[in-house]
Order: structure tokens, then C-alpha cells, then sequence
């Protein structure tokens, strides 16, 4: 199986205002403690280990999250209700070791709050394993069943602008959108038919009147339509299409995203 595993570095050293911070939260936590208020104490050791965790690192932009949710539709988490994709359930392919020491070692060293697994839950594409902090997710690893190269972040964005413009699924995507963009060639297609029954109101009379009824002048009326219809079904559906360009979250975090290759782990790491 082949897998990436991704840095995250962190602070060597927390500044002053960080170290004050740091020291009330733990007044806090002794108190919340104290009076037995376990959610009250979880959320403030949460407080604490992000900034002793110190990330520099910088987490998924939005951009790259749309992205990456678009690719990987499926979250498997620790909160929420759905039994089916809880973490601890998650079933679907076999994590690699290196993945999960990965996982172990930040899973102890509190770096994170939690953890969730993204995956479209098909053999391809590849899972990611992610590290949440709030609203801040940091990618991990990325793993495949197969010992083939993982899809690189910029062929994704490429392979989800071909399924785009080609109609297909894209996972996460809203169903308003997903409408507008499957009804750009109906619409295309629909306003092209209007304009042949338009045009015989005009082109006949037209051909009629300079050359005349004769055979060439059919033709001649007929070659006119056609090529209006064409026109109008090509003017019509790069219109649409521009407008569907315009609303599409996933469209327009490809065209905002400048991310640039996240630096791996060394392969013995």
C-alpha cells in the first residue's frame, strides 16, 4: 500500500503572553475540575494544548477544504449521530502501519483535538486522515489500497473540473448546483429550438423575397436556420455556463487555490 505522511511542525517555545495565557487556563481547569465539571475540563485542555501545541503549520485554507470535500465526500468522525461513520467504525479499506504510528504519536502528543477520516468510499480515490483544532483541519497522510503513486493535489483539481463541465457527480456539491449546471445544455438546446421557430418568421420570408421560391432558396433558408440554431445553442450555453462558474463553491475555490506541495515526512520517519 502506498501513503504520504505530512509535517507538522509546531513552536519550540511559547512567548509571554502565550506562557500567561497557558497559566489562567490551568487556574481554570484546576477549578472546573474542583467542582467536577468534566465537558467544562475537556474543553479547556483542549484550549491548553493547542497553544502549547504551538502549530505553525498552516492548516487547509477553504479553498483547499472545498476541494478536498468535493474529492472525499465522506466523513468518518468521532461526534455526531451517524452510527455508520463514526471513527471507530471505519471499515472501509485497511489504514497502513505508517499512517497509524502517525496517528498514534499525535494522538499523544495532543497537538489535536480529534481526528476524522475523509473518503469518497470507492477504491479511488485515496483516503486523507486529518487533524481537527476547532475549525482548523491540517492533512496528515493520505494512503491508497494499491501501490500505485497517489493523485496528486493539482490532478484532482483537474479531474473535478473535467467531471464538472462533463456532468458528473462531484460529491458534497449542492443540489441547486448541481441542477443549474446539468441544465446548462437543456436550456442551450431548448432556447436553439425557439430560435428555429423564430427564424422561419424571418429567413423565409426573407429568402423568399431575394431569391425567390425556388429549390436553392429551400436550401439556402434551411442552411440559414441551422446555422442560427447553432448560434444561439452556442451563445446561450457559454452564457450559462459562465453564470454556473460564477456560483460554484467548488469552481471557485479551484480558481482562488495557490497552495503549493505540503512538505512530506522522510520515508523512515
Amino acid at each position: 500500500m502506498s501513503n504520504e505522511l505530512f509535517v507538522i511542525d509546531r513552536k519550540s517555545e511559547l512567548d509571554e503572553k502565550e506562557k500567561s495565557r497557558v497559566a489562567y487556563l490551568r487556574d481554570q481547569l484546576s477549578t472546573a475540575e474542583n467542582l467536577g465539571l468534566e465537558a467544562q475540563a475537556a474543553y479547556i485542555k483542549a484550549d491548553i494544548a493547542t497553544i502549547e501545541g504551538g502549530l505553525t503549520t498552516t492548516p487547509l485554507t477553504d479553498a483547499q477544504m472545498t476541494i478536498w470535500r468535493a474529492w472525499l465526500p465522506t466523513a468518518y468522525t468521532d461526534i455526531g449521530n451517524d452510527k455508520h461513520h463514526q471513527l471507530a467504525n471505519y471499515h472501509f479499506d485497511r489504514i497502513p502501519k505508517p499512517v497509524l504510528k502517525l496517528w498514534q504519536k499525535h494522538k499523544e502528543s495532543g497537538l489535536f483535538e480529534r481526528f476524522e477520516i475523509w473518503t469518497p468510499e470507492n477504491h479511488q480515490p485515496d483516503p486523507i486522515l486529518v487533524g481537527v483544532n476547532g475549525n482548523a483541519r491540517h492533512l496528515l497522510a493520505r494512503w491508497d489500497e494499491s501501490d500505485a503513486n497517489l493523485v496528486s493535489f493539482d490532478d484532482i483539481k483537474r479531474e473535478l473540473v473535467r467531471r464538472w463541465y462533463k456532468n458528473e457527480d462531484i460529491g458534497g456539491e449542492d443540489y441547486s448546483e448541481y441542477l443549474l449546471r446539468i441544465g446548462r445544455t437543456m436550456e442551450a438546446i431548448f432556447a436553439a429550438i425557439v430560435s428555429v421557430f423564430v427564424s422561419t418568421l424571418v429567413v423565409i420570408p426573407f429568402v423568399d423575397l431575394v431569391i425567390g421560391k425556388e429549390e436553392s432558396g429551400f436550401l439556402v433558408a434551411i442552411v440559414l436556420m441551422v446555422a442560427i440554431a447553432v448560434g444561439i445553442f452556442i451563445c446561450v450555453h457559454r452564457w450559462h455556463t459562465r453564470c454556473c462558474l460564477a456560483s460554484s463553491k467548488l469552481m471557485q475555490a479551484i480558481a482562488k487555490d495557490d497552495s503549493v506541495q505540503r512538505k512530506p515526512l522522510p520515508a523512515s520517519a
